[in-house]
């Protein structure tokens, strides 16, 4: 793909971004005003709360992982 095609898809890919990210904020907006921003908001700490706790269930599986390796001898890292 030639310098011109490179430019004609980054250009059309702009638009498109623009015109989904007008219509997502105006959609939202009229959302929140006909029911208010207190569901929003209800979920918006629901889920940050649940990404918190699978975040540190991961970690806490990283740092058991970590832990074990350590206690095991080089030579039987590969098994």
């Amino acid at each position: 793909m030639g310098g011109y095609g490179l430019s004609a898809l980054l250009a059309v890919g702009f638009v498109v971004s623009f015109i989904v990210a007008y219509a997502a904020v105006a959609w939202f907006m009229a959302w929140v005003r006909k029911r208010g921003f207190a569901p929003f908001a209800i979920y918006r700490i629901v889920f940050g709360a649940a990404v918190l706790l699978w975040t540190f269930k991961i970690l806490r599986r990283a740092i058991k992982v970590q832990r074990v390796r350590r206690g095991v001898p080089d030579r039987l890292r590969a098994i």
